[in-house]
């Protein structure tokens, strides 16, 4: 099933934190999910403390030439009136890691050690999403807010993720053909699918 945004997020969040290796109690475990963010705080100001370790993910989609080739196949429908038809591509996602905190630089680092080893094969695979290895290692860019020197560190990522979209289309049941001799003569067929 292909990701949205948002959906990709939680996907991010959960390797993440796996590659922290911080396994959240349940879907509600606001000590884990509060580390790894999918939105910035509403009052546009840090909500978390100089020494408190967080990232923010921001995924959006990428448009490298792969991502515009599709395959097509195409399949009999059992009800001889349609044809069902698989679009099958790729698309490629750009992710960034704003990572907050003293620890972010080494949590980033972990982070790709992480990716780049078969562990993220159990959070990504199944939601047919791949890394792209070709990752650059985090950068440090602290950041001033309010006189205070804050911590930062960036990580770009890419990912490839397998799309398959199914859709139907009407069948051609019946052609009605008309040939003509040179002499004027008119033949009518009926040519009926199979």
């Amino acid at each position: 099933m292909a990701q949205d945004p948002k959906s990709f997020g939680s996907l991010m969040q959960d390797a993440y934190l796996a590659a922290l290796g911080v396994v959240p109690s349940g879907p509600t475990d606001s000590a884990a999910y509060s580390q790894v963010r999918l939105t910035w705080p509403t009052n546009g100001q840090p909500d978390w403390a100089v020494n408190e370790d967080v990232v923010f993910v921001q995924a959006v989609l990428d448009n490298p030439d792969i991502a515009r080739w599709r395959d097509f196949a195409d399949e009999d429908n059992a009800d001889g009136m349609h044809v069902d038809v698989t679009t099958t591509y790729t698309r490629t996602w750009s992710v960034s890691f704003i990572a907050y905190g003293p620890n972010s630089f080494d949590r980033l680092r972990a982070f790709v050690s992480y990716l780049l080893s078969d562990r993220s094969g159990l959070v990504l695979e199944p939601a047919d999403l791949y890394v792209i290895t070709d990752v650059y290692p985090p950068t440090r860019v602290p950041e001033m807010f309010g006189s205070q020197w804050f911590e930062r560190s960036d990580l770009t990522v890419k990912f490839n993720e397998l799309v398959q979209e199914q859709s139907q289309v009407n069948a051609v049941v019946s052609v009605d053909v008309t040939t003509e001799t040179q002499a004027g003569d008119a033949d009518l067929q009926i040519i009926t699918g199979a």
